[in-house]
């Protein structure tokens, strides 16, 4: 997707190689060199949201497994006490777990909603600056014609 926001770069005009141990001084070459550097901090920012929901996916899941083993031991809880080998009182316990659980899915979600937020933020700042960069580039390019 990102690619594909980033395909329509401005060609640069063909210019002739600067002699070793020179730098050029020629302005496509700094537009190119930012435009490269803009892109690189987009395919970065871009792969921080999507690791980002990978943990959160991945945090749930063991909190999902964690659920699981709680419910399967409040069953078994419950049958002792159906006949009489534990008291229901203890699966009071079991409970308050679950509800910290359901708090802890809550939380996971709020946590990255937040962490996605902020790189969202920078996303959008440096998406435009590539934006501005690349009309800059186009209008040096027809003026330069």
């Amino acid at each position: 997707m990102l690619d594909e926001l980033l395909r329509d770069q401005p060609p640069s005009p063909s210019s002739a190689a600067p002699a070793y141990g020179q730098p050029s001084l020629d302005i496509n070459d700094l537009f190119d060199s930012k435009g490269r550097i803009l892109h690189t901090k987009l395919e970065v920012l871009a792969s921080e949201i999507f690791e980002r929901f990978r943990i959160r996916v991945q945090n749930l899941a063991s909190i999902g497994q964690d659920e699981n083993k709680l419910y399967l031991l409040l069953e078994k809880l419950d049958k002792q006490a159906r006949y009489h080998s534990r008291e229901h009182i203890e699966k009071r316990v079991f409970y308050e777990l679950l509800f910290k659980i359901n708090q802890e899915k809550r939380q996971q979600d709020v946590e990255c909603w937040r962490d996605v937020v902020m790189v969202m933020r920078d996303f959008l700042y440096v998406w435009d600056a590539h934006e501005q960069m690349r009309s800059r580039a186009i209008f040096l390019n027809h003026v330069g014609s």
